[in-house]
């Protein structure tokens, strides 16, 4: 993904992307540093800032 891509997207619910061939829930955002807080859905279940990886937005692929 893009800085540009990045910046022009929607962010909500149920955004998905795939970083080193996982997919992830983007579960925060970081617009300042174009950060993704991304977890697997198991780890969504347990709603802890402590198990977000962050990720540039150019490390991603956004899914559809």
């Amino acid at each position: 993904m893009t800085q540009k891509d990045f910046d022009e997207k929607q962010w909500g619910v149920n955004t998905k992307v795939n970083y080193r061939g996982t997919i992830y829930d983007v579960s925060a955002v970081n617009f300042y540093e174009k950060l993704l807080g991304i977890t697997t859905s198991a780890d969504f279940d347990d709603e802890s800032d402590e198990d977000l990886i962050w990720v540039r937005c150019e490390s991603v692929e956004l899914l559809p």
